[in-house]
């Protein structure tokens, strides 16, 4: 706000708005790409109907599927279901990290294993987060939202 004095001794007091310049190199967010591998069909569309307004979606079948997909596009996050036909979680997890060690996995999983369990194995120790089935919608969205902080502060 600034005050201008009048000749007359009155005081005006004017309102001015703060216009945002958009500069050249102002990008919009770029969206997360997020490979969903579960062979569940129920869990593939519930994860969409979350997702999709937000994020960059793509899904496979099954594990090797999942592999095929992670080796030969960019995803930001993989959300991986651990039990599956053809190449089950663990395995696909290990295939990735082969050859992309900083691939963001976050498991998926309605297997019953326990968490800390998950964390001490050698072959998953860099796993992001572990979201079991059933969940609550806010945590798995608090999970995903805490990966893409992750991702944007690795991309600053």
């Amino acid at each position: 706000m600034k005050e201008k004095k009048k000749e007359n001794g009155s005081i005006v007091n004017i309102m001015l708005k703060k216009k945002k310049i958009k500069k050249e190199n102002d990008q919009p967010e770029k969206k997360i790409s997020i490979l969903v591998v579960d062979d569940d069909e129920i869990f593939r569309n519930f994860a969409e109907e979350l997702l999709k307004d937000k994020y960059k979606l793509d899904f496979a079948l099954n594990g090797k599927i999942g592999v095929d997909k992670v080796l030969s596009h960019h995803y930001d996050i993989v959300l991986m279901d651990l039990q599956m036909p053809e190449l089950d979680g663990i395995e696909a997890i290990t295939k990735i990290w082969e050859v992309k060690p900083d691939q963001l996995i976050i498991i998926v999983s309605g297997l019953t294993y326990d968490n800390d369990y998950i964390r001490r194995s050698k072959k998953l120790k860099n796993v992001f987060d572990v979201i079991n089935k059933p969940f609550d919608t806010n945590e798995f969205l608090s999970i995903i939202e805490n990966a893409e902080k992750e991702i944007r502060k690795k991309n600053v």
